[in-house]
């Protein structure tokens, strides 16, 4: 456990980086109370793309109430976590292959693969954590239920891997796929033998998981329609993008894929290496069923591999197409199949005379030493915005969902040129490769930049477009169309939308202030005064204090209208 926590120590170090900001620090996936809580079980819970993860909600909201803002801590239990899945691995795999040193080899081989950097070191994958941590829950205590001897313990712990599985689908919904590893192990008995159970059992198990998952779609398209994202790319084109995304997930599992984001993926037809990912796919499917005929006690690894990564590998279209954190779960039955497969290949006797032979131990120590140095220089990508995109936007310029979010970081930097010249990445399309970008999000900033610059007419047609669109329901977005109209003149309709703003948020002192300016150009002097004393009541140390005192006495005493504060 020392060896595994080593290389991620510096992980510690890291911020809140990409989504961390819309879904912690804006609180956007904050649960602030138990009728929150039970509110994002029945609804839309604010998760993109029409996911539903109440309880990564819960572990960003626990977090949230221990650490607050400081991001060490929510890294700390992203580690913990991770420390925890690689002991349920091992006490599973112990239980499922009989033998201790095999499973230990597995799990101390998936706890430090570097390719699971990201899953630990980036806070917004704590849903690949937290489904890994209740899936192997799951599994250990049905495998625990073989060995109970009596009816009531039996129940009782298939009770409560029912709750576990019913948990990991509430963090990540490929959990589903749980269920159909359960249905085929009832079917094939090879890759049960061996354990101490019953066949009813399994059937049991793959019954119960299969009436909780289908219970979980059904309630899941009650509660809200999900929708597919938004793309003008036909589904052909995207399903045909299969073939490549998962050959570069199987070639790279040991030495890692780059956190990518979608749009580093091109389309098929404009992909040159496509011939050759075609043949290299055959190739692997090949060998997996050659190795699935031949060797059964490789079958549960395959099973698990294929089963966790075909959700998240293109085979149908979802938010992101490759990324290093979606392989955390499916590795696991990576490094199984691997470890069968020299296991049938080296008869056991030879077996024996290696794991002896002190060069056995040196290449271990190689190996777990040039993975901890990758993980260690790895987690360094994850500190900031900056160091996590823009190395890749050097590799590819024209990744807008990269610009996109170096755009926003320059915005909020004050760095004006570098973000406009972002923000014009970003919105260019490509129809080469496949993009998810927020095309909304992106437009907004790219308006407040156009405000930040006093490009007031640009900014008010922009945030106007998207607003009439009906698209973004920001209340910002009409307090930044109010700030524009008040600009260029528009002095009634930045009135309206101001007052539309206060009834959503009443406690704003920047709306109230911006109120009575535009009543004040109104010569609506007796609601102007009404706005800046309500400013000074939820704004008592505001630092132009005097100056607003000073305009309230002026209308208070009807004397020449001041100018407004500025």
């Amino acid at each position: 456990m020392v060896i595994l926590l080593i290389p991620y120590i510096n992980a510690l170090q890291n911020g809140f980086v990409w989504l961390d900001q819309h879904e912690i620090l804006d609180g956007n996936l904050i649960i602030a109370s138990p009728h929150d809580f039970i509110e994002d079980l029945v609804r839309n819970d604010g998760n993109f793309s029409g996911y539903h993860r109440p309880l990564y909600n819960l572990a960003h909201s626990v977090d949230r109430w221990i650490w607050d803002d400081n991001a060490a801590g929510y890294h700390g239990s992203s580690v913990l976590l991770h420390l925890s899945n690689v002991v349920l691995a091992f006490l599973v795999l112990a239980c499922l292959t009989r033998s201790t040193s095999m499973a230990f080899l597995v799990a101390a081989t998936w706890g430090l693969l570097p390719v699971n950097t990201a899953a630990v070191s980036l806070i917004h994958s704590k849903a690949d954590l937290l489904v890994t941590f209740f899936l192997a829950a799951a599994i250990g205590l049905i495998l625990a239920t073989s060995e109970r001897s009596t009816t009531r313990g039996r129940l009782l712990f298939l009770c409560l891997a029912s709750i576990c599985y019913g948990i990991a689908l509430l963090s990540k919904e490929t959990a589903i796929m749980l269920a159909v590893v359960a249905l085929y192990l009832c079917l094939d008995k090879r890759s049960t033998a061996g354990l101490q159970s019953s066949r009813r059992l399994f059937v049991t198990t793959a019954a119960v998981f299969s009436v909780i998952a289908a219970g979980f779609v059904t309630f899941r398209f009650a509660i809200a329609s999900v929708n597919e994202p938004g793309s003008t790319v036909p589904l052909l084109d995207r399903a045909a993008t299969f073939i490549p995304v998962y050959s570069d997930y199987v070639t790279r599992s040991l030495t890692g894929i780059e956190l990518t984001t979608n749009d580093a993926v091109p389309i098929w037809r404009h992909d040159p290496t496509f011939p050759r990912k075609c043949l290299l796919f055959f190739v692997i499917v090949a060998l997996q069923a050659v190795y699935f005929v031949k060797v059964p006690a490789c079958r549960k690894g395959i099973l698990w591999f294929n089963a966790f990564l075909l959700p998240v590998s293109q085979l149908y279209p979802i938010l992101h197409f490759r990324a290093d954190r979606f392989l955390y779960l499916p590795s696991l039955g990576f490094i199984v199949f691997l470890a069968e497969a020299v296991r049938f290949h080296i008869p056991e006797e030879r077996r024996a005379r290696l794991i002896r032979h002190p060069l056995t131990l040196v290449s271990l120590i190689v190996l777990f030493s040039g993975f901890s140095f990758r993980i260690w220089d790895r987690n360094h990508d994850f500190k900031t915005n900056r160091t996590l995109f823009e190395p890749v936007i050097e590799r590819y310029p024209d990744n807008r969902e990269a610009q996109s979010v170096l755009a926003r970081e320059y915005l909020n930097a004050g760095e004006y040129a570098k973000a406009a010249n972002a923000f014009k990445l970003a919105l260019t399309e490509n129809p080469n490769v496949i993009s998810f970008v927020n095309l909304d999000g992106t437009q907004a900033n790219f308006g407040v930049l156009q405000l930040r610059t006093r490009n007031f007419h640009h900014a008010y047609e922009i945030f106007r477009t998207l607003r009439e669109a009906g698209k973004n329901t920001d209340p910002e977005l009409g307090f930044n169309q109010a700030v524009c109209a008040l600009n260029v003149g528009r002095y009634e309709e930045a009135r309206t939308l101001l007052l539309d703003y206060l009834r959503v948020r009443p406690t704003s002192a920047n709306g109230r202030f911006l109120l009575g300016r535009t009543a004040l150009m109104m010569r609506r002097f007796d609601e102007a005064l009404a706005a800046f004393t309500s400013y000074l009541q939820v704004h008592p140390d505001a630092a132009d204090r005097a100056a607003v005192e000073e305009v309230i006495e002026g209308l208070r005493h009807q004397t020449a209208t001041p100018l407004s504060p500025q």
